[in-house]
């Protein structure tokens, strides 16, 4: 196995799998594997042909999670075969390995579960999650020369990969260690390479006809495999319109099978790309990452009072000549770094990492053998909370959420939030975050093996006071009782007929991975979470409920 092979694989008609360079041109496949276990199908990245995707699983018999566990574990057998072979080691010998898996930023925490447990379901025992531009800081910033790295700066770090762009802002809490900490949420977007190579075969489309192309890519599937490899290795990284020359510049794509194609422009088996057709392709993606970038830098400064020193382009699509220098000139010009009396060496840098393309899997690497996180605290990007009946105030509360409770007579308001973490808060590394006090209130001759609490997400700003369907489910946790403390339980009502546990759910916000806890008083205890299986209903169910004030 080669240091870099492509995530894509496909079943044989027994099973099978194969991937990366065992598959043979115009084989149908899955690609962006990762992507597999994203939760969301309206985000899927426009070069990701789901119903392809789809034929493919049912053809299989797989769910997305098992393909992918397969995948994980082909690689990891190669990798393991690589690491025997260079060491001189017997296929018998045990090695001592950590795994790590990275996630983009942007992914929501099921994803990031799901990425999660197809990792140990591969075998990956030892396994760490990381997120991508966490990975891409470690490296950049140690790696990348001049830097002249100060405690209090603040960088940008930009990762755009082949589909999506992950931006983080830190700020350098210590050189030594190298310890940094999120100023503001982070940010991102579907976009990058990927997305300019979908513009190009939308435009094969255009310049054959939809037929015809079809028909080319059935019976001569390498010719326009070929064409997009030659795009992605010579034309994207090399694309510049603002030389002086570039009207003259040749943009050659070969076409094997098609000497030449009147309407298409293809002559002698090549097509030359115009400036014209070349500015469409790109200008959609750059538009995004400097509205992205832009955000960043604006949010920084307002929190922070300072602008940051530069944004570190870090990614395949960050190799691009004329992205770097679109993002030059857009910051050289923009009143929103500028400052009074700023020298060269105080302006707002643009810089590319060394070895951009693999500055994640590197850094991932670093952090591994670092053996800790360098982020000392992290943004949350989402409202988290829970759904509560509250003790009614008609001050507070809408007058349709009213009913009068049967286990302690009180008028209460139903379906409340309730934040435990707002968007933006920062959270230390490994501190879990309890801030709602909950109560579950039950029969005392009926208490249950587990309690299932569901916890929702939400970006709305501000965070909406009530439930509404636009407010989403995260997970649910599993509180096992036989883990509580006996003494947690308090008797209460008629004859104390009823029973109540006051607990809290506290969160941690992680690299690459979210976790949560059961609070009961001093009482701490880690909780499984079911990002796939939500069970329970918002309204409350017989005599068993999610209270606030009994």
């Amino acid at each position: 196995m080669s240091g870099k092979t492509n995530t894509e694989f496909t079943f044989d008609k027994d099973g099978k799998m194969r991937f990366g360079t065992q598959l043979k041109a115009g084989e149908k496949r899955f690609r962006c594997v990762k992507i597999l276990l994203h939760d969301d199908d309206d985000e899927r990245m426009p070069h990701v042909r789901a119903d392809e995707m789809a034929e493919l699983l049912t053809a299989s018999g797989k769910t997305p999670s098992e393909a992918v566990s397969q995948f994980l574990g082909l690689v990891m057998a190669a990798g393991m075969e690589d690491i025997r072979r260079c060491l001189a080691l017997d296929k018998d010998s045990e090695l001592g390995v950590q795994f790590i898996l990275t996630v983009p930023a942007i992914w929501s925490d099921s994803a990031k579960e799901a990425t999660m447990m197809a990792g140990r379901n591969a075998g990956m025992e030892d396994l760490r999650m990381v997120s991508e531009p966490e990975a891409a800081a470690a490296f950049a910033l140690t790696a990348t020369e001049d830097l002249g790295l100060r405690t209090g700066d603040i960088w940008t770090l930009c990762d755009l990969g082949a589909g999506t762009g992950d931006l983080i802002t830190y700020e350098i809490m210590s050189l030594a260690p190298l310890t940094l900490r999120e100023i503001v949420e982070g940010q991102g977007a579907l976009c990058g390479g990927a997305h300019v190579d979908r513009a190009l075969v939308e435009l094969f489309k255009k310049l054959f006809g939809p037929e015809e192309f079809e028909m080319i890519s059935k019976t001569t599937p390498h010719t326009f495999e070929k064409a997009l490899s030659d795009f992605r290795e010579h034309v994207k990284p090399n694309y510049d319109p603002t030389t002086g020359n570039s009207d003259d510049t040749e943009f050659l794509l070969t076409m094997p099978s098609i000497l030449n194609h009147e309407r298409a422009g293809v002559k002698i088996g090549q097509l030359e790309l115009s400036n014209e057709q070349l500015f469409a392709l790109f200008e959609p993606e750059i538009l995004k990452i400097l509205g992205l970038i832009e955000s960043q830098v604006a949010q920084a400064r307002q929190v922070s009072g300072m602008v940051p020193r530069g944004v570190i382009l870090v990614g395949g699509f960050s190799q691009s000549r004329y992205l770097y220098k679109r993002i030059q000139t857009h910051f050289a010009n923009s009143p929103l770094v500028g400052q009074p009396n700023v020298t060269k060496e105080q302006s707002f840098k643009v810089i590319m990492s060394r070895d951009a393309l693999t500055a994640v899997v590197k850094g991932a690497a670093l952090l591994g053998v670092w053996g800790h996180s360098l982020v000392a605290s992290r943004r949350a990007r989402y409202h988290y909370g829970v759904c509560v009946d509250e003790i009614f105030d008609e001050k507070e509360h809408n007058p349709e959420s009213r009913y009068t409770d049967d286990m302690d007579e009180c008028d209460r308001a139903a379906d409340q939030m309730r934040y435990f973490l707002e968007k933006g808060d920062e959270v230390k590394a490994n501190e879990s975050v309890c801030n709602v006090t909950l109560e579950f209130a039950c029969k005392a001759d009926e208490m249950p093996e587990d309690i299932t609490v569901t916890l929702y997400a939400t970006e709305q700003m501000p965070a909406p006071k009530e439930w509404s369907p636009a407010i989403g489910r995260l997970c649910e946790v599993v509180i096992n009782v036989a883990d509580l403390p006996k003494n947690a339980w308090k008797p209460f009502g008629h004859k104390k007929q009823f029973t109540k546990l006051t607990y809290g759910v506290g969160i941690s916000l992680e690299s690459g991975v979210t976790y949560f806890n059961c609070v009961v008083g001093k009482f701490k205890t880690r909780v499984e979470a079911n990002f796939n299986q939500l069970v329970s209903e918002v309204a409350d169910v017989d005599d068993s409920r999610t209270l606030v004030g009994v």
